[in-house]
């Protein structure tokens, strides 16, 4: 094929963006079908009689019908896949099936995937369990989909930006590549042991045990040579770092933490512990913040 001229090509750049009417017609009527919710067969939900004849013409061995579905049915194996494949915690949690039909479709048919990006499939995942998935399990759901997007979410991050100057008397935020967590239980050996197993295995088999009974607090980050780990810290590291990324100065977190043990100081309860940890550990914990680049 000879380059197109630079008039010739000019005049394509000048042409009408705008489709005709009919043909925009087409498009949206394509579009509205395959988005159709599928069942637990992966069967369309059927169109008004004659609705797809219009539009398509049948082939000697499939109707309009059939041949429409065909693409309504790629559609929903694509995303779902997706999702399972972005949610791998989550998933084994239902199995293939049940995340369909609990999760997947009825996530997608309220939040239509609208970016480019596979990558981005679910970050409003989080959001549509808090409002619309209502089972005795939904806060552990809701945790596992938050700490599966994370992974997500940590990976993609930009680098980390440079640390600010007076780094104990400024107000700092965590970098895109780390995320803090304070959960009820252990989720992050948990998911471990799940991700351990296929989807299938949990099926028939009882889950790992769930490590509960205290508060957990967990850093997941994204290392220089692109690996996602996470690490567990104590209480009190965990709880200073909570009041930094709420809003406070490091220098302000230790004061609030002392004043709290002080009040608390006859009662002897876990701000007591929590500060005089942080007494003894706080320069080897901020050696260690500055080392994985947590603030920016």
């Amino acid at each position: 094929m000879k380059p197109l001229k630079p008039a010739t090509f000019n005049s394509l750049m000048l042409a009408d963006p705008k489709p005709p009417s009919y043909v925009r017609s087409i498009q949206e009527w394509f579009a509205s079908i395959i988005v159709r919710p599928i069942d637990i067969n992966s069967n369309m939900a059927p169109l008004p009689s004659g609705e797809a004849a219009e539009i398509i013409a049948p082939s000697l061995k499939l109707t309009s019908d059939q041949r429409i579905q065909i693409y309504n049915r790629q559609y929903w194996w694509r995303l779902l896949t997706i999702l399972h494949e972005n949610f791998p915690a989550l998933t084994r949690l239902f199995g293939y099936t049940d995340f369909n039909l609990s999760i997947g479709i009825p996530f997608l048919t309220k939040y239509t995937s609208r970016h480019w990006s596979v990558a981005k499939l679910g970050h409003q995942l989080a959001r549509w369990i808090e409002n619309y998935y209502c089972a005795e399990d939904q806060l552990l759901v809701l945790h596992t989909a938050k700490l599966d997007w994370a992974y997500m979410d940590v990976f993609f991050a930009p680098p980390p930006r440079p640390l600010p100057p007076s780094l104990l008397s400024k107000k700092v935020l965590l970098q895109p590549h780390v995320k803090l967590f304070h959960l009820p239980y252990d989720l992050f050996s948990y998911r471990t042991a799940l991700l351990k197993e296929s989807v299938e295995f949990w099926i028939e088999s009882d889950f790992p045990p769930l490590p509960k009974g205290k508060s957990f607090f967990f850093l997941l980050y994204r290392t220089e040579a692109n690996h996602v780990l996470y690490r567990e810290m104590s209480q009190s590291e965990g709880t200073l770092l909570c009041m930094i990324v709420n809003g406070l100065t490091i220098e302000e977190a230790c004061d609030q933490l002392e004043n709290k043990a002080l009040a608390q100081v006859k009662a002897k309860n876990k701000w007591v512990d929590i500060y005089e940890e942080a007494r003894r550990s706080l320069s080897s914990w901020v050696q260690n913040w500055v080392k994985e680049k947590l603030f920016k």
